[in-house]
């Protein structure tokens, strides 16, 4: 889907997505970036991009959401609260990505799930969560997210791995552990 919208909507010369296909037979194409009571498409574009690039662990794409910032500056300069979802996507840019790896299988399920609710209560914007539940010898997530693949569960129990920019602390196995990793 994102390679689509790339391809489909990407303005190569100014930046940002159009609303319109390039093949549309219109004669003027729309690129919004001004947030209101719905983000912008771009804006919900410059996080998704982001998102996804920290879960695939492909940080390539990264250049278009720089490329967005770049597009929108102007405007974000003279009226910084009609761009507040843009703000908040591109500024993910700028400070430590935090990514959350949580390796379980069937039998672990529950302890996952208190994994998770312990990591819920913490507001960590900049953070993406990967499940990586292994089924026999395979884990789905790694045709998406190959860094993960070097996260395994700990003495065979499940383990979570908290990372700053794709480097990890030791694997977690209670849910008690996660506020001081957080914090870390």
């Amino acid at each position: 889907m994102k390679e689509y919208a790339i391809k489909n909507f990407w303005d190569e010369a100014g930046g940002g997505f159009y609303q319109t296909e390039k093949d549309a037979e219109i004669s003027y194409r729309i690129k919004e970036a001004q947030d209101g009571a719905m983000p912008s498409g771009n804006s919900v574009m410059a996080a998704v991009i982001w998102q996804l690039c920290r879960i695939t662990g492909n940080l390539e794409d990264m250049k278009y959401v720089e490329k967005m910032r770049e597009a929108f500056s102007s405007g974000v300069k003279s009226s910084p609260y009609q761009y507040s979802y843009l703000l908040t996507a591109t500024t993910l840019l700028e400070i430590n990505f935090r990514e959350i790896v949580l390796v379980f299988n069937k039998d672990y399920e529950e302890e996952a799930s208190q994994f998770l609710h312990e990591i819920r209560k913490y507001y960590i914007p900049n953070k993406v969560i990967i499940l990586r539940k292994i089924e026999g010898n395979r884990a789905d997530i790694h045709d998406i997210s190959t860094f993960v693949r070097e996260y395994d569960m700990k003495n065979g129990k499940a383990a979570v791995y908290i990372c700053t920019n794709f480097a990890c602390q030791l694997p977690i196995t209670t849910a008690g552990e996660i506020p001081k990793a957080l914090q870390a």
